[in-house]
């Protein structure tokens, strides 16, 4: 599947915190329906925001974004096509700048060249990239829930979509959606009893479930093993 990577730059309409934290917590409840992963910088003027994701995804998602009234004069820094994805777990990490003298200050200046932007958003990657053990429960088993749902969706659009398949592909394609039905289960139920699990991440680990199982009864009916 062709990966998408769009950067841009907008001027805020506002400088109130409560701004960031709206913003951050529809994206996360959004962009995972769309394939979609990336961060967002801030500062009390500005924003700088990387999505990366298929086509069609990312599409959907800058749209909403456009219509957005929480910023304005949105100027893209960079589209096309990459190999490699920056926050692959984040459907949208939330970075503020944390003074005139940071590098994120200095991706989010209005003249900053797209190659600097993007040589600031590669370094942060390195730096939240996430140690095991210093992830909570509720989130490691997201985090897990995703790679799951990414390959389920991977096996839907690459596979699926297509009108004719081997038998033996079919079985194989069959025997790792099972597999991958019953880690996202016991994912999911671990996911339920966290006491640290946002209710967004229920629902979003539902729909996980509800994908695989989509893609379970396709394979199932192309097998003849269902009406």
């Amino acid at each position: 599947m062709s990966r998408m990577r769009l950067v841009f730059s907008s001027v805020r309409t506002d400088s109130e915190p409560a701004t960031v934290g709206g913003i951050l917590q529809v994206s996360r409840r959004n962009n995972p329906r769309d394939g979609v992963t990336g961060a967002l910088l801030s500062s009390r003027t500005r924003f700088v925001q990387l999505l990366e994701g298929d086509a069609a995804g990312l599409d959907r998602c800058f749209a909403r974004i456009q219509r957005d009234a929480r910023h304005r004069d949105i100027r893209v820094l960079l589209s096309g096509p990459t190999r490699e994805l920056l926050f692959p777990e984040a459907p949208m990490l939330g970075i503020e700048a944390a003074g005139l003298d940071s590098p994120v200050a200095a991706a989010l200046s209005d003249d900053a060249p797209p190659d600097r932007v993007m040589e600031i958003l590669r370094a942060l990657a390195r730096r939240t990239d996430p140690q095991p053990a210093e992830v909570p429960e509720a989130d490691a088993s997201l985090v897990a829930l995703r790679r799951i749902h990414r390959a389920a969706r991977h096996i839907l659009d690459d596979h699926l979509s297509r009108s004719e398949m081997p038998p033996d592909t079919l079985e194989r394609l069959a025997a790792s959606l099972t597999r991958q039905a019953a880690q996202a289960g016991d994912l999911h139920r671990r996911l339920s009893a966290a006491s640290s699990a946002d209710p967004d991440h229920r629902t979003e680990a539902q729909r996980f479930h509800e994908l695989l199982q989509a893609a379970q009864r396709e394979v199932g009916r192309r097998l003849g093993r269902l009406d």
